[in-house]
């Protein structure tokens, strides 16, 4: 079972408008720096040539990280540093291509990447972008003052990196919070799903117990009666001793056989061995091992042939016998057809129960699930019904009888290479 808590409805759409965000606005951001780069130049003056194509490779820069952002998860961390890292990159060329021609908006951008490193990196890692991109915008106008004989705003530049120190402290602070929140939240999921799987075993060790006990008692008991009595037993009571020893070793054999089976089809490694067998005879040899607990039996079974592996399929049939002979009134029949349809044969076992609810149709196929609370079993038996179907290539599930209870059906192909 995934012990990995998902986050809440609430969470996942908040991270995914963050991140939708963000890629509107390197859209939207690549498309203004195209646009100014392509048609009225930076700061309202024509700029020159060098100015406008470095701003437009920026700009297409921004356009393609926006695209990249779009068609990935935004799942993987390392993608999203990745981008952001093309994004600082993207501004420090910015930031070179108007400095000889100097305009506010590009300041407006260094924030943005500031506050965008802010959602993804630590507050150390963004603060080390935000004194990168501090770094990057004093090059810029040094070199706009020594060069091209710009005005050294001293206040407007303390301005501008107290306010990039500001922004990349403050959404780098709510980022790691809110990872701190997601990673309490999720370290409380885990320890409520290793709870359930605590119950779960729990209940499973009960279960498997007290399906061991009876059977073991009878037995020891029948058994230890033989020992202590044969002299003065007669042939006919040592026979039906004998014979209730049997049948009781077999249900233990059968326990035993869908836990090992089980075990297996989870691990992948549970194998067919088809043989050419006649269905109805299969049936009929299942209801005889079964205890059906006196419910009477009433059967549709022409002889049909299919390649199955008898064994199994016999296992599924006397699961599903079992399973409506235990949880139907005493003395309510159960019924049992064969339906050939072709390329497959069709198992419909139909008891007068009270059926199973519309919400546990599905779930009751799983492991260790039970359609009522106190419900005497392991849970393993419809889960291997379902299991070795599908192993023939078949299906399995319940559906509500037209005049109360349910019936289990199984589809199974005749032929392996049959397999719908």
């Amino acid at each position: 079972m995934q012990t990995r808590a998902r986050p809440t409805v609430g969470e996942d759409a908040a991270d995914i408008l963050a991140r939708r965000s963000i890629a509107a606005a390197r859209g939207v951001v690549g498309a203004v720096i195209v646009a100014y780069s392509l048609t009225v130049g930076f700061g309202g003056d024509q700029a020159p040539m060098y100015a406008r194509a470095i701003g437009t490779v920026a700009g297409a820069g921004f356009l393609i990280s926006a695209i990249a952002d779009l068609l990935s998860d935004g799942n993987d961390g390392a993608v999203r540093r990745t981008l952001i890292i093309g994004d600082v990159i993207l501004v420090v060329i910015l930031l070179f291509a108007l400095v000889g021609d100097p305009d506010s908006y590009v300041y407006i951008v260094v924030a943005w990447v500031a506050v965008e490193a802010g959602t993804a990196f630590n507050v150390r890692t963004t603060l080390m972008v935000a004194a990168f991109l501090a770094a990057a915008t004093l090059i810029e106008e040094t070199i706009a003052v020594n060069v091209f004989d710009h005005m050294y705003d001293t206040a407007g530049s303390l301005v501008r990196i107290s306010t990039l120190a500001a922004v990349a402290l403050v959404t780098s602070s709510y980022s790691t919070a809110m990872q701190s929140k997601r990673l309490l939240h999720e370290e409380r999921g885990r320890a409520t799903v290793l709870q359930e799987l605590d119950e779960t075993k729990t209940m499973f060790i009960r279960a498997v117990a007290h399906d061991l006990k009876s059977p073991l008692a009878v037995v020891t008991g029948m058994a230890e009666l033989i020992s202590g009595r044969a002299g003065s037993m007669s042939p006919e009571q040592v026979q039906q001793l004998s014979g209730t020893i049997l049948k009781n070793g077999r249900k233990l054999e059968s326990l035993v056989g869908d836990l090992m089976d089980s075990e297996r089809l989870s691990q992948g490694v549970l194998r067919l061995e088809r043989t050419d067998t006649d269905l109805a005879d299969l049936v009929r040899a299942a209801i005889d091992d079964v205890d059906l607990r006196g419910h009477p039996v009433e059967t549709d079974l022409p002889s049909i042939m299919a390649s199955v592996d008898a064994p199994k399929v016999e296992r599924v049939i006397e699961n599903l016998l079992a399973n409506a002979a235990k949880h139907t009134p005493a003395g309510t029949a159960v019924w049992v057809y064969l339906r050939d349809e072709g390329r497959n044969v069709t198992v419909v076992v139909e008891d007068a129960g009270e059926g199973v609810p519309d919400a546990v149709k599905d779930e009751i196929f799983q492991p260790f699930v039970q359609g009522r609370e106190n419900s005497p079993g392991t849970g393993i038996g419809l889960s291997l019904v379902r299991g070795i179907a599908e192993l023939h290539g078949g299906r399995a599930w319940v559906e509500d009888r037209a005049t109360g209870g349910c019936a289990f059906k199984v589809v199974l192909p005749k032929a392996a290479s049959e397999v719908r």
